[in-house]
C-alpha cells in the first residue's frame, strides 16, 4: 500500500470513528461554589440587655465593688453597640468605675475620722475629712454624669413613647431605682462628714465627758427569705448602758440607705424591709448611727454588727436546640425547654430572642416552645449566634441560653442529557433537570456553552430544561470539546453551580473540503512522482521499463497537452484548480514545507510564506479565491477566473526565475 492511500485511509477512520462516538444520557457532578465566612459579634445588644449590665453597675457601687464595675465593662464590647449611644455608655461605665472607688474611699476615710476622734486626735481627723469631701464632691460630679448618660439612653430607646413595652420600661425603672439609691448613699455620707466636722469645730479641749461612746445591736428575722418577701429587723441604740431615745437610726440593705427609724423611749427601734427582686445568693442588714444636732460633739457615732439574710428564688435553666444547618431565606425553628428543678412551674415566661446580637422578638412561652423566623435571603454563610434571654419573674431568676447556627448554601446537582456528537454547523439539543436535596430549582437561569456558542434558557418548576444550541461554520476539524452548563438559582439557599460533560465536535464539510483538496492535489503530485521514478529506472536499466508518457505542459506535447487544452476550455471553477494544482505542486517542489492531512489551505500558505518573500502575498489570495470555492456555494465570475490566472501566472514565473 503506497503512503498516500495510507494516509487517505487513516484520516476515513479517524471520520468513521467520530461518526460511532455517541453517549444518549450523560451527567455531570456540580463543584460547590465558594463561600465566605463572615466574622461575628459574641456580645447580644438591645435596650433591657443594655439597662441590666447598668443595673449591675450600680449594685457594684452600692457594694463598693470597684473591679466588679471593672469585670461589668469588660464584658461589653462596643461591637454592636450604635454609634449614637458609643458616648453613653462609655460614660456611665467609666463613670460608675470611678465612684464605686470614690465610695470606697469616703467610707474609709470617715472611718479613720471616727478612730480619730475617738482617740482625741482632731487634727489628724480633719486633715482626713478634707480629702474625704474633696472626693466627695467629685463624687457627686461622677453621678450626675452617669444620670445623664442613662437619661440619653433611655431617649434613645423611646422609653418613655414606648409604654407597651414593659420590659424595657421596668428594666429602665430599675436604672432610676439604682441611681436614686446611689445619691441616698452619697447624702449618707455627706451627713455623716458633716457631723464629724461638727464634731470636731465644738471640740475645744479635750474631756472626758466628751464623746460618749454608742452601741448599737441589730437582730433580723428570718434570716433566710425570698426575694420580694418583707423582713423584719429590731434593735436598740445605748450610750454606756444608758438606751438614747429619739434619735435616728439608718437602717442599710447591701450598703446602700434602705430605712430610717426613731428610737423608742427604752433605745429600741423596729422596722421591716423588702427584699428587691435581686438574685444573688445573699444580703446584707446593718444599721448605722451618727450624731446629729445636740448630740454633735457629745456622742460618738457607731454601727451595729452585719447580719447577713440568704435570699432564696427559683433558679431557671433553659435549653436550646437547632437543626444541624439553616439556609438563606427558610424558615429556622429553636426548640426551647425550661428546667425549674423541684420549683412550681410558672404559667409562661418572657424570652427576648437575638440572631447574631440583634433583637428579633419578644415573647411569652410555655415550659417547652418552638421558636421559629425566617432567615434574611442576604444572610451570608457562616457561624450565628442564637441567643434566648429569659427575664427575671418575681421569684423566678433571668437565665438565658446561646447556641451556634450554621448557615449555609446548597450546591445543586445538575443532570445533563447531551448528544455524544455534534455536527457542524448543524445545532443539537440539550435537556436536563437542576435540583438539590431541599427541592427542585425552579426559574434558574441557566447558561449553557460550547466553545465559542452559548445560550441562555430558565428552568421550570420541576428544575427541567429543554434547549438548543446553535452553531456555525468553523474551521475546526473536529474533536473533543467540554459542554458547560452554568446555574444562577433564583433561591437564595441554593448556591450557584457548574457542570460539564465531554462530548465530540465534528465539522464534516470541512473535513469533505480537505480530503477533495488531497485527491486534487495530492495524487496528481504523486502520480508524477511515480512516473519521474520509473523514467529514472528506465534509464538506469534500458529495456527492462516502458517510457512513460509525456508530462503535462502548457505548451507540451502528448496526451496530457491534450487534456490541459480540454479543461482549459472548461468552466472557470475547473481552470482554478488546474492552475492552483500546478503552482502547488511547484511550491511543493521549492519549499521544505510538507503538506500535512491536518492542514487547511490557508495554513499551509501561512507556512510556506517564509520561503516564498514577495510571491507570499499572490499565493495567499490565491489560496484564498481556492478556498471560497470549495468551502462556499459561490460561483467563481470571470473577473475572479481571470485574477486567478494573473496570480497563477505570476506565481509560476516568479518560481521558474528563482529556479534558473
Amino acid at each position: 500500500m503506497t503512503p498516500l492511500r495510507q494516509l487517505l485511509l487513516a484520516i476515513a477512520m479517524a471520520v468513521a470513528t467520530i461518526g460511532i462516538a455517541s453517549s444518549p444520557l450523560l451527567a455531570a457532578e456540580a463543584s460547590p461554589a465558594p463561600h465566605e465566612n463572615p466574622a461575628t459579634a459574641p456580645w447580644v445588644f438591645d435596650g433591657v440587655s443594655l439597662l441590666g449590665h447598668y443595673s449591675e453597675t450600680l449594685d457594684c457601687i452600692l457594694a463598693r465593688d470597684p473591679e466588679g464595675v471593672k469585670l461589668i465593662a469588660g464584658e461589653m464590647p462596643r461591637a454592636n453597640t450604635p454609634d449614637e449611644l458609643e458616648d453613653a455608655i462609655g460614660d456611665f461605665m467609666s463613670s460608675g468605675h470611678a465612684l464605686a472607688q470614690l465610695v470606697l474611699d469616703i467610707d474609709g476615710g470617715l472611718a479613720t475620722a471616727r478612730a480619730l476622734l475617738s482617740q482625741f486626735r482632731p487634727e489628724e481627723a480633719e486633715e482626713g475629712l478634707g480629702v474625704a469631701a474633696r472626693k466627695l464632691a467629685k463624687a457627686y460630679l461622677e453621678l450626675k454624669a452617669m444620670e445623664g448618660a442613662a437619661q440619653d439612653t433611655g431617649q434613645w430607646f423611646g422609653v418613655a413613647s414606648t409604654p407597651g413595652d414593659v420590659e424595657l420600661r421596668s428594666a429602665y425603672s430599675q436604672v432610676e431605682e439604682g441611681l436614686l439609691s446611689v445619691r441616698s448613699l452619697l447624702d449618707l455620707l455627706r451627713d455623716m462628714l458633716q457631723s464629724l466636722r461638727q464634731q470636731i469645730e465644738e471640740l475645744e479641749e479635750p474631756r472626758a465627758e466628751l464623746f460618749r461612746p454608742t452601741q448599737l445591736t441589730l437582730s433580723v428575722r428570718p434570716v433566710s427569705a425570698f426575694v420580694g418577701d418583707e423582713i423584719g429587723f429590731w434593735g436598740s441604740l445605748t450610750s454606756e448602758g444608758e438606751p438614747l431615745p429619739g434619735r435616728r437610726v439608718t437602717v442599710l440593705l447591701d450598703g446602700a440607705p434602705a430605712d430610717t427609724v426613731q428610737t423608742g423611749p427604752g433605745g429600741t427601734y423596729r422596722g421591716s424591709l423588702v427584699l428587691p427582686y435581686r438574685y444573688v445568693p445573699e444580703m446584707t442588714v446593718q444599721a448605722l448611727f451618727y450624731p446629729q444636732g445636740d448630740d454633735i460633739g457629745l456622742y460618738l457615732g457607731c454601727s451595729s454588727p452585719v447580719v447577713t439574710v440568704k435570699t432564696l428564688f427559683y433558679n431557671t435553666r433553659l435549653s436550646l436546640s437547632v437543626p444541624g444547618q439553616a439556609y438563606p431565606g427558610r424558615e429556622l425553628a429553636i426548640a426551647g425547654k425550661f428546667d425549674y428543678g423541684s420549683a412550681p412551674l410558672p404559667q409562661s415566661r418572657t424570652i427576648r430572642v437575638y440572631w447574631n446580637g440583634e433583637a428579633i422578638a419578644s415573647e411569652a412561652v410555655a415550659e417547652s416552645f418552638t421558636f421559629k423566623f425566617n432567615i434574611d435571603g442576604d444572610t451570608a454563610p457562616g457561624k450565628y449566634d442564637f441567643t434566648v434571654f429569659v427575664t427575671a419573674q418575681k421569684r423566678y431568676a433571668p437565665t438565658w441560653a446561646t447556641v451556634e447556627v450554621e448557615v449555609v448554601k446548597v450546591v445543586p446537582a445538575i443532570d445533563i442529557d447531551a448528544p455524544g456528537m455534534v455536527l457542524l454547523p448543524l445545532g443539537f439539543g440539550i435537556k436536563g433537570k437542576a435540583y438539590s436535596a431541599l427541592g427542585p430549582l425552579q426559574d434558574a437561569s441557566l447558561r449553557i456553552g460550547l466553545g465559542d456558542w452559548e445560550m441562555t434558557t430558565t428552568s421550570l418548576a420541576d428544575g427541567s430544561f429543554n434547549a438548543r444550541v446553535n452553531t456555525g461554520m468553523s474551521l475546526t476539524l473536529g474533536g473533543p470539546e467540554n459542554l458547560e452548563v452554568r446555574v444562577m438559582p433564583k433561591e437564595p439557599w441554593h448556591a450557584p453551580s457548574y457542570a460539564q460533560v465531554g462530548l465530540w465536535v465534528v465539522n464534516p464539510v470541512h473535513i469533505g473540503g480537505l480530503l477533495l483538496v488531497l485527491v486534487i492535489i495530492v495524487l496528481p503530485v504523486a502520480s508524477g512522482m511515480r512516473r519521474l521514478r520509473r523514467g529514472e529506472a528506465e534509464a538506469a536499466f534500458p529495456g527492462e521499463l516502458q517510457p512513460a508518457p509525456a508530462l503535462i505542459g502548457e505548451e507540451g506535447a502528448g496526451p496530457g497537452a491534450d487534456m490541459f487544452k480540454a479543461m482549459a476550455k472548461g468552466s472557470p471553477e475547473a481552470i482554478l484548480l488546474t492552475l492552483y494544482r500546478r503552482v502547488l505542486g511547484l511550491i511543493l517542489g521549492i519549499t521544505a514545507v510538507a503538506l500535512r492531512p491536518h492542514h487547511t489551505l490557508r495554513e499551509f500558505a501561512r507556512q510556506c510564506a517564509p520561503y516564498l518573500g514577495p510571491l507570499a502575498g499572490y499565493f495567499q489570495e490565491f489560496t484564498a479565491l481556492v478556498e471560497r470555492l470549495l468551502y462556499s456555494r459561490h460561483r467563481l465570475g470571470e473577473e475572479e477566473a481571470t485574477r486567478g490566472r494573473q496570480l497563477s501566472q505570476s506565481i509560476e514565473e516568479g518560481l521558474k526565475g528563482e529556479s534558473a
